[in-house]
């Protein structure tokens, strides 16, 4: 296998990434993934952070498998082994989990606001109102 080093243009094209699940919609789903006790939980791998985390969110976010995962990364140039790829979501995939945990939202931590369509005095209006366990219909 290559040195990761050599595969500088596929990293620049991934270098752009910087948090572990950027998302198409253009925001983060979590923030950096990083532990307790270390500045990185990717200190020691010989592939830079980028990829692990690259090769890791597509495996867990698309249901890819590993050889699947091992195609797309060929195509942008970075040389990795599928089982390196499953030691990597076997390592890192609860590191994931959790980071993405930490920005869900807590039931009940959310309001929606609701519709209908009534007539009152005669002319028929739209009420809004906030459904749940204490709403109350307006005029009641």
């Amino acid at each position: 296998m290559p040195a990761a080093g050599g595969n500088a243009a596929a990293l620049l094209a991934l270098r752009s990434i910087g948090t572990v699940a950027s998302v198409d919609r253009g925001c983060l789903e979590t923030g950096p993934v990083t532990a307790r006790h270390a500045t990185t939980v990717f200190v020691g791998f010989r592939f830079p952070p980028e990829v692990i985390a690259v090769a890791v969110r597509w495996y867990l976010r698309y249901g890819l498998s590993c050889r699947d995962v091992e195609g797309l990364l060929a195509e942008r140039g970075v040389t990795v082994d599928h089982v390196t790829i499953y030691r990597w979501v076997q390592r890192f995939a609860p590191e994931f989990i959790e980071a993405a945990r930490l920005c869900r939202h807590a039931p009940g931590d959310r309001r929606f606001a609701d519709e209908i369509y009534l007539k009152v005095a005669g002319k028929w209006t739209y009420i809004y109102y906030l459904p749940g366990r204490r709403s109350v219909w307006p005029g009641h």
